[in-house]
């Protein structure tokens, strides 16, 4: 391949180029063109996509797998299968495709955010009880990641490790803990609304 002109990328002789090499020749006005008549025909409609994040040990893998019922309890879980990078778990619901993206919660990862992030995309964010001392650093840190690397993105909020807290005790904490971020997001309602 040619060498790139400056600010571009040599595509000559790639078969993978997306959109086409006919359509690149023809300049910026033909690319969006293209891309905007043909937005998500790679995609189906149909097919239901949920990235899991979150920082490490939040128990995102378990959730994955548990998900799309591949485990049946997080215990069978060991450290080898901790995710690099991300990891997609695919699992069927009658005809319809759900995607579980698991992306790893080492600070190093969080850049493939911006590469698996969907627009209206759904995210499920796995927070321990622990977290709750901190939601700047936990919840808020990774509505900024998703704010600054998707369009439009909708968040859960997961509450991981709940068999850590005494039986007795989980439905005060859980109270306790939905009141502190119902809280934090409606102080930092400009986070949510950007």
């Amino acid at each position: 391949a040619r060498a790139p002109k400056k600010g571009g990328i040599a595509v000559d002789y790639n078969a993978l180029v997306y959109p086409p090499n006919h359509i690149l020749q023809n300049g910026k006005a033909e690319v969006i063109s293209y891309l905007q008549l043909y937005k998500n025909t790679m995609v189906d409609a149909t097919d239901i996509c949920i990235i899991i994040i979150g920082k490490k040990k939040r128990g995102k893998t378990s959730l994955a797998l548990t998900l799309s019922k591949k485990i049946a309890n997080a215990g069978v879980i060991k450290n080898e299968d901790r995710t690099q990078a991300f990891d997609i778990h695919p699992h069927l619901i009658g005809s319809r495709k759900v995607i579980f993206i698991d992306l790893g919660g080492h600070k190093h990862y969080e850049s493939c955010l911006s590469l698996i992030a969907r627009e209206n995309g759904l995210h499920l964010l796995a927070i321990k009880p622990s977290d709750f001392g901190d939601l700047d650093d936990t919840v808020g840190a990774w509505i900024d990641k998703l704010l600054n690397g998707s369009v439009q993105p909708h968040i859960l909020i997961a509450v991981t490790h709940m068999d850590e807290i005494p039986e007795a005790k989980r439905d005060g904490k859980m109270a306790e803990m939905l009141s502190k971020l119902e809280i934090y997001l409606l102080e930092n309602t400009n986070k949510v609304k950007r």
